[in-house]
């Protein structure tokens, strides 16, 4: 694997991290709107937006402009060899991997912070609280927490990893 394709693949994996972080923001914005009461009006929401804007840009370069952007920068230049010498492993090889140990980052990241918060459910003290809104908080908890979001774009990306990889490096699934 020569320079260039390697720095490329940082940056892929780096775009596809912020746009797993973009899923997980996304999914949680309905509960942030209807929890602050103002809905889609006001400025907050047009940062949000420019936000996002900004978000899906950077995502975009990252995943499909990587090699023009380690050509600008130059990253690739200035190294005494011309080859990174991985043994038997490829860019598909190291891209699927990566994928696999992000995904398997928010799936576990996620389950601690579902398991946090179900034993901050269990240990209310029901002198305090009615059984009808124990009931509410634990649905509220379950569908509204970044946990959960977590876990639900961990095993999609567990499920998608290989087309993610064929989608990533083109390149090198049309030589195969």
């Amino acid at each position: 694997m020569n320079f260039r394709d390697f720095f490329a693949l940082v940056f892929k994996l780096v775009g596809l991290y912020q746009l797993t972080g973009l899923v997980t923001m996304l999914m949680g914005i309905p509960s942030i709107l209807v929890g602050s009461g103002f809905g889609l009006m006001g400025y907050g929401s047009m940062a949000l937006i420019i936000i996002i804007a900004v978000q899906v840009l950077v995502i975009y370069l990252f995943l499909f402009k990587a090699h023009q952007i380690v050509g600008f920068l130059k990253l690739d230049k200035g190294f005494d060899a011309k080859e990174i010498n991985l043994g038997s492993l490829d860019a598909r090889s190291l891209l699927r991997a990566s994928i696999i140990i992000l995904a398997t980052y928010f799936i576990v990241n996620g389950l601690i912070g579902s398991l946090t918060q179900f034993g901050n459910y269990v240990n209310l003290d029901p002198s305090l609280v009615s059984p009808e809104t124990k009931r509410t908080t634990l649905l509220q908890t379950l569908l509204s927490s970044y946990s959960t979001y977590n876990i639900i774009v961990g095993v999609a990306l567990w499920y998608l990893h290989e087309k993610l990889v064929n989608i990533l490096s083109p390149d090198v699934s049309e030589e195969n």
